[in-house]
């Protein structure tokens, strides 16, 4: 088999997108989830807080006269969860989302429906074998270790600093002790969440180099991929496309030196008029270009010796709404007239000197 030593091409890429083969880690998910489940508790807590507390003074307060029968047992607790419900569904649905985050933060969006089709290939037995001997195996367990050590030094360093608190919160009544240990649990997330965000980005970016290695192609293979896209319509109909522009911009430069005079923005547009009143109906835009080419063209009309005018609004507009090739339109006659009026009242007044 052939070495597989060349880059992956963009095309290849773009088809492995396509599949949903894309360099992406577990890491940022689980560290969104974290954050979402973090969010949660500190704007929701209050609120579940609030509803066991009722339920259990209500239990309490009916507890004597009550006969506690199947029927009763299922209303009072289908009562708590019709209540609880709407308050973990809005904990699923935060970190459903919190994860798609984590994803998207990663690869963008993907539509991909081949990647939910079934193959049969992921369920090779050698494959799999390959896959736990493999160096991605031990960066998983490498990965998992640092969690857990990045995990037990949190606790540990959090432990040392809040143990008085802890010791504290025996004697406080349900609600403050619930307040104090919530408002604890969220600091010791958001510690651990920390330096889970720093490895999920050391995470990721090892995943996109694997995954970039993992698409390497040989050398046959880049060669068989350029035949096979130069034999693809779109592509050979978009070099055909490039390459009647490309004629088209080098006419019209050479139409400069022809022209009767050059309109420029003055540094980023440059348009070439030419107007024969005896053959023409209207100046015609011979040359259009922006940027370098507009200095190309300004350029060869000075050295042809074609008249250079700086007109900032008549040449955006000739040259956002005028054609190659084209006639102005009517609305901009009185512009060039003006233009044209002016030129040849020069030029006569430089033979009237000479």
């Amino acid at each position: 088999m052939a070495e597989k030593t060349e880059k992956a091409t963009p095309w290849k890429l773009q088809k492995a997108r396509e599949k949903g083969v894309v360099g992406k880690s577990l890491e940022p998910v689980h560290a969104c989830v974290l954050l979402g489940i973090i969010l949660w508790l500190h704007t929701q807590w209050p609120g579940v807080q609030t509803l066991m507390a009722r339920t259990l003074q209500v239990m309490l307060a009916t507890a004597g006269g009550m006969t506690l029968s199947p029927e009763t047992a299922c209303r009072m607790f289908g009562d708590f969860y019709t209540r609880i419900l709407p308050l973990w569904l809005l904990a699923a649905m935060l970190t459903t989302g919190c994860a798609i985050a984590g994803t998207w933060l990663q690869t963008g969006v993907i539509w991909s429906v081949k990647a939910l089709r079934p193959d049969a290939g992921r369920l090779h037995l050698m494959k799999g074998v390959k896959q736990l001997c493999s160096l991605q195996s031990v960066h998983q367990l490498i990965r998992h270790v640092l969690k857990l050590v990045i995990a037990t030094g949190v606790g540990y360093w959090l432990w040392t600093r809040t143990a008085p608190q802890w010791f504290l919160m025996r004697d406080m009544p349900p609600e403050r002790f619930s307040n104090a240990f919530l408002t604890l649990f969220c600091r010791g997330a958001l510690l651990l969440l920390l330096p889970l965000a720093g490895l999920a980005i050391l995470d990721v970016l090892a995943a996109r180099w694997r995954h970039l290695k993992s698409q390497r192609m040989s050398r046959h293979e880049v060669r068989e991929e350029y035949r096979q896209r130069e034999g693809d319509p779109h592509v050979r109909g978009r070099i055909r496309k490039l390459q009647r522009a490309l004629r088209e911009k080098t006419r019209a430069l050479g139409a400069v030196k022809t022209a009767d005079v050059v309109i420029t923005n003055p540094v980023h547009l440059a348009i070439a008029l030419k107007y024969q009143s005896d053959s023409m109906p209207a100046p015609k835009v011979v040359c259009k270009a922006a940027d370098e080419q507009a200095a190309l063209v300004r350029r060869l009309a000075r050295r042809h010796g074609v008249p250079i005018v700086e007109n900032r609004d008549f040449a955006r507009l000739l040259y956002h709404n005028v054609p190659l090739n084209h006639w102005i339109h009517t609305t901009h006659y009185p512009v060039a007239a003006a233009i044209f009026r002016a030129l040849r009242e020069a030029h006569r007044g430089v033979h009237e000197r000479a």
